[in-house]
């Protein structure tokens, strides 16, 4: 026997799901981010519609109606769905629910001559055209074919990645790298980031050509007198520093080297010794960068 408590358990997730798919509706860039929440409150609203038909003797031919209506929205929905599938570019276009972002992007070329765009910030390629990954995805050699007569591109081992549009050497803070963080001190303000590991790896991409550069990075200790210096690709370069101060003593230290830049990515590591010490509990830290992480070139024409 149904119950008000079942009933009003089915309300809830008719409410719920509705509201949901709305949300998605009114703020996703596309229908297909909220299809959970929209098949959730047709499956609701079928099952509420079923039940108040059992309980209160809806007619026969008005439940099958019902299943009817159903039957054709959701025919509908799969008719324009393959329409947009079959008319291709132009097709989904016309089907653009808002305006995808988008990002900006810098280029990479390969061995084959094929340029990749690369998101600047974030990982999110979204509506670039193709090919478009993640740096840290794509893989040095790139071979163009086909697919059910669309373009598609294999990875394959190959040539290091170059820029294509590299004026200036530009780093890139890579996962599990942390995000930056607004401090204050003595009402200025700072963008800090807190180094939960002993060793904190970036990357920087750099033009065609091997180049010497200077790295340059700002930063301070936490509870702890530390050595710290630069790795690159798992080798010291340049001289370890001593860090003795927290930043909100003026303690912070700047640590540089000269290295060489090879094209494509060139991956480096801030590296400090000594145990962690926890700034709160179970946030363990060793650093406190400030500022970015600046790269240089020493001849000073930048290309």
């Amino acid at each position: 026997e149904w119950t008000r408590r079942q009933s009003t358990a089915l309300a809830g997730a008719v409410v719920a799901s509705g509201l949901g798919g709305l949300f998605i509706l009114a703020t996703g860039p596309d229908p297909r981010f909220g299809l959970g929440f929209l098949v959730t409150f047709l499956a609701a609203v079928a099952a509420f519609a079923a039940v108040a038909g059992a309980e209160y003797e809806i007619p026969p031919g008005t439940r099958r109606r019902l299943g009817q209506v159903l039957l054709v929205v959701f025919g509908l929905l799969l008719l324009r769905s393959a329409w947009g599938v079959h008319a291709g570019t132009a097709g989904l276009e016309a089907m653009r629910w808002r305006r995808v972002p988008e990002p900006d992007t810098y280029r990479l070329r390969n061995a084959e001559g094929f340029t990749i765009a690369v998101p600047a910030n974030g990982e999110q390629c979204w509506d670039t055209a193709p090919p478009c990954a993640p740096g840290y995805e794509i893989p040095p050699g790139l071979h163009k074919t086909s697919l059910l007569g669309r373009t598609a591109w294999l990875g394959r081992g190959g040539a290091r990645l170059a820029r294509v549009d590299a004026g200036n050497a530009s780093v890139v803070y890579p996962h599990p790298f942390p995000d930056p963080e607004p401090a204050e001190r003595l009402g200025h303000s700072f963008s800090v980031r807190w180094l939960l590991q002993r060793v904190s790896t970036f990357r920087v991409d750099h033009g065609e050509g091997d180049r010497r550069a200077r790295v340059r990075f700002t930063v301070a200790t936490h509870g702890a007198e530390r050595m710290v210096g630069l790795e690159q690709e798992g080798r010291p370069v340049g001289e370890r520093v001593a860090v003795r101060q927290g930043f909100w003593e003026f303690g912070e230290v700047t640590v540089e080297a000269e290295v060489l830049l090879r094209p494509g990515f060139n991956w480096f590591s801030i590296a400090a010794d000594g145990p962690a010490v926890e700034i709160s509990p179970g946030r363990p830290v060793y650093l406190l960068l400030v500022g970015p992480v600046e790269v240089s070139y020493l001849d000073g024409d930048g290309r």
